[in-house]
């Protein structure tokens, strides 16, 4: 039984997933840890030439360390990201991007530090280190502001500059990097569907499970980002893009964050009044359980 799972879930990145699986295996190898780890890819996408290059390249060379699994009952990034975890033989569980290159000895330096803490109930995001001259302009979290129709805005802490430095805690992680035990994850909403909702909700759900958010300096990747046009690989509605957030933060009964919510993506400063059917705002009558039923009653609707 593998120590470690790896995953990542793609959708039409071929060569996104040829350049990140072969990091991973050529770091454990080195580092004599492949008994250590398997690699469990989850395609959404395997009926196009992409998947079918996926799928041949992990059966040609990888079928011992590697599972492919294709993923067409739901379109979006929550339920494959879900389903590495669900799948994952390991005690632990790492989810990525399908687009990185990771540091020289990031993930064998990550599985010591895993073994030091076996039984920690954390969930860990990673270090986004793009720079090769500096690591001034390393980003280690995400703060819980609204931005960009996300909930969360890049920063960058100095402790995160240093890849033998210890854990140290953050308001907020981006789903590029998820690292936590299997029986501690806490979860991505089962009713989440195409892109968006993720970051931000994920960390909140994962306090109000009792878990630890921080951020792992060992656990360093450049990222590849397309370039401006690209088409996404899911569509991005702004009505999934509020929905997966609401499903997320009421399941959990944030009230706050579902009036940010609401202020955000429905209230008088949005020039598009196109959102503001989709969710309901706090009146002065309002507990906390008839502000979470109302818009429970609307997120039911929204598609």
């Amino acid at each position: 039984k593998p120590f470690l799972t790896l995953g990542m879930a793609t959708a039409g990145d071929w060569s996104g997933v040829w350049s990140t699986v072969n990091s991973i295996l050529g770091e454990c190898a080195a580092a004599g840890m492949l008994d250590l780890i398997e690699i469990v890819i989850v395609d959404n996408k395997p009926e196009d030439w992409q998947g079918d290059g996926v799928r041949g390249y992990v059966a040609a060379w990888l079928t011992k360390y590697v599972r492919y699994i294709p993923f067409t009952q739901i379109r979006g990034t929550s339920a494959p990201r879900q389903l590495v975890f669900d799948s994952a033989k390991g005690e632990w569980v790492a989810c990525f991007d399908c687009h990185l290159s990771f540091k020289p000895g990031s993930i064998p330096a990550t599985i010591r530090h895993l073994m030091k803490h076996r039984f920690d109930r954390v969930l860990y995001g990673g270090v986004l280190d793009n720079t090769l001259a500096t690591t001034e302009a390393c980003l280690t979290h995400l703060s819980l502001d609204w931005r960009g129709n996300m909930l969360g805005t890049w920063g960058g802490d100095v402790r995160g500059r240093d890849p033998a430095g210890q854990p140290f805690d953050v308001p907020n992680i981006a789903c590029w990097a998820m690292l936590c035990r299997k029986d501690a994850w806490p979860r991505f909403h089962p009713l989440a569907r195409d892109f968006g909702g993720e970051e931000g909700t994920l960390a909140l759900t994962a306090r109000y499970r009792g878990l630890k958010v921080q951020c792992l300096p060992m656990l360093r990747a450049a990222h590849r980002f397309d370039p401006a046009g690209k088409p996404r690989a899911y569509g991005t509605p702004m009505a999934s893009i509020v929905r997966n957030h609401a499903l997320a933060l009421h399941a959990i009964g944030d009230t706050v964050r579902l009036q940010e919510l609401y202020d955000y993506f429905a209230g008088p400063q949005r020039a598009d009044d196109s959102s503001r059917g989709w969710l309901a705002s706090r009146d002065a009558n309002d507990d906390d359980e008839s502000f979470l039923a109302r818009n429970a009653m609307i997120v039911e609707h929204i598609i």
